[in-house]
């Protein structure tokens, strides 16, 4: 059986999804790729505009984790307490293979068509979110330099037909 690399949705960026959309769509959690999707590759520390953007969605009820391959441990990766304690977070994923993403939405306690996983990468995080069976959205790749994708466009999230 082969399955599509074809995201449920496509955006320039995650400060470009209609969150709300998704809340009327039945979504509860959002699991998001750390590496060029929160943030330029491997940063020490959630970009500030990152950090509001999941203080924003907790405090909007969704449940939200971060679930990336990057191999450096938890200790190594800052993030702001006040989203410590609230926040998933598992490092070491091991996608495209979907048995971390299937044992966070397990820890969440709920089911993955309540679930989005949101990446840049079509052969980890798309692909990760079609064999947990839970839907995604690609988005373009942090840019190289730091400054961070930003079309200046909200609600720009397309789906897939």
């Amino acid at each position: 059986m082969r399955l599509s690399l074809r995201p449920s949705a496509r955006a320039l960026s995650v400060f470009d999804i209609d969150f709300e959309r998704l809340r009327r769509e039945g979504v509860r959690a959002i699991l998001f790729d750390l590496d060029r999707t929160l943030g330029p590759g491997k940063p020490s520390a959630l970009p500030h505009r990152s950090t509001v953007l999941l203080e924003h969605l907790l405090d909007e009820g969704f449940l939200v984790a971060i679930v990336s391959n990057r191999r450096r441990r938890f200790a190594d990766f800052s993030l702001d307490p006040n989203l410590r304690a609230r926040v998933v977070v598992r490092f070491r994923a091991g996608k495209p293979r979907p048995h971390t993403l299937r044992h966070v939405i397990s820890s969440l306690g709920i089911s993955h068509e309540q679930v989005i996983m949101i990446g840049d990468r079509w052969l980890t995080d798309v692909l990760a979110a079609k064999m947990a069976g839970t839907r995604s959205i690609h988005v373009r790749p942090w840019k190289a330099n730091g400054t961070g994708p930003d079309s200046g466009r909200e609600g720009d999230a397309r789906k897939n037909g």
